[in-house]
C-alpha cells in the first residue's frame, strides 16, 4: 500500500467525497441515508480535526473518513460516532485500513475516549475491519428502521481508547512465542472468572492444544461470559470440537446456540464446516447460499428461494 497516502480532507476535496459517499450508499449496505448531504451540510456536522482522506500517487481521492459528536453535554465530549467510506475500485488494497488507523490515532491524540458506530450485519467487510481494529459489539438493534422498503437491523461497535491491559499486549505478541510460552504466560495473566477461562482457553486453541482448550471454554460459558465474548466462545469451541475429529457436537452447538448478535455470519462459515464434515455437503451449501443472499445487491430473493429448496430436499 505504498502508494496511499493520509492526509487531512480539505475543501477542494469535497465533490470526490461526496461522490465516494454517494456511491457507498449506492451499494445498499453503508447507511440508511439514500443520497448524499451537500459539502455544506456535511462540513457543518463533521469534526474538522478527525477529517481524513486517503490518496494515490495521482492525488486521486481513495477513501475517507470522518467524525461527529454524539452529543453536546460536556460528559460526552471524548465519544464520537465515525464514518469510513472506501471507492468499491479500491477496496481491498488496505485503504480502509489505513484510514482506520489513523482516525485512531487522531483521535487517541486529542482525548477522545470512546469511537462508535453503527453498521448493517450484511456489511461483514466492515465488521471484519472494525473488529480487527479493537471494536467490540455492543449490541444489535434490531428492525430498527427501513431502508428501500424491508427491516434493517444496526450492530453498534464501539472502541474505547487503546486498552493497556497486560492481556491485550499478550495478543498482540503472542506470535513471537512459542506454544509452550502462549499457555504459560496467559496463565499467569488471566484468572478463573468467565473472561479469564477465556482467554486460558484461547490461548490453548492458539498453541494447536485444543482438547486442552475444550473444557475451559464451556467452563467459561458456563460461568457467564458477556454479549461480545459469549458468541466468540461458542464459536471457537464448535471450531475446537471440529478439529478435535467431532463435527456433529459442533453442529448441535451452533444450531443450538440461539442468536449471536454481531456474529451470525461466521456462525454460519463454522456450521457450513461443520456439516461437510458430517458428510452434509448439500445442506452446508445451501446454508451457506442463504446466507449469502443477503450480502448480495441482485438475485438475493433468487439465491435465499434455492437455497431453501435444496435445503428442504
Amino acid at each position: 500500500m505504498t502508494d496511499v497516502t493520509i492526509r487531512p480532507m480539505e475543501a477542494t476535496d469535497a465533490d470526490a467525497v461526496l461522490a465516494l459517499y454517494q456511491a457507498g450508499l449506492d451499494g445498499g449496505n453503508a447507511s440508511f441515508e439514500i443520497t448524499a448531504p451537500t459539502w455544506e451540510a456535511f462540513d457543518a456536522g463533521r469534526l474538522a480535526e478527525h477529517r481524513l482522506v486517503a490518496v494515490d500517487a495521482d492525488r486521486q481521492v481513495l477513501g475517507w473518513v470522518a467524525v461527529t459528536p454524539v452529543s453536546s453535554r460536556p460528559v460526552y465530549a471524548g465519544v464520537v460516532e465515525h464514518s469510513i467510506y472506501v471507492a468499491p475500485a479500491a477496496q481491498g488494497r488496505g485503504v480502509g485500513r489505513a484510514l482506520l488507523e489513523a482516525l485512531i490515532a487522531s483521535t487517541e491524540q486529542a482525548g477522545v475516549w470512546t469511537i462508535q458506530s453503527g453498521i448493517f450485519p450484511e456489511n461483514t467487510a466492515s465488521l471484519a475491519l472494525h473488529r480487527a481494529y479493537g471494536f467490540r459489539t455492543v449490541g444489535v438493534r434490531q428492525r430498527v428502521g427501513r431502508h428501500h422498503d424491508r427491516w434493517r437491523d444496526v450492530v453498534l461497535l464501539e472502541r474505547r481508547r487503546a486498552d493497556p491491559s497486560p492481556i491485550a499486549a499478550f495478543w498482540a505478541s503472542a506470535a513471537a512465542l512459542t506454544p509452550e510460552q502462549v499457555v504459560a504466560t496467559m496463565d499467569d495473566l488471566a484468572g478463573d472468572d468467565a473472561a479469564g477461562l477465556f482467554e486460558r482457553a484461547s490461548a490453548r486453541d492458539y498453541a494447536g492444544r485444543e482438547a486442552d482448550a475444550e473444557p475451559l471454554y464451556r467452563r467459561a460459558l458456563d460461568a457467564g461470559l458477556d454479549d461480545d465474548l459469549r458468541p466468540q466462545a461458542l464459536i471457537q469451541l464448535a471450531s475446537t470440537l471440529r478439529n478435535l475429529g467431532r463435527a456433529g457436537e459442533a453442529v448441535a452447538l451452533l444450531t443450538g446456540a440461539g442468536e449471536l448478535p454481531g456474529y451470525e455470519d461466521e456462525r454460519t462459515a463454522f456450521l457450513a464446516l461443520a456439516l461437510i464434515d458430517t458428510g452434509e455437503p448439500e445442506r452446508a451449501a445451501a446454508l451457506a447460499v442463504r446466507a449469502l443472499a443477503d450480502h448480495v445487491p441482485h438475485y438475493g430473493r433468487a439465491l435465499r428461494a434455492y437455497g431453501t429448496q435444496k435445503a428442504s430436499s
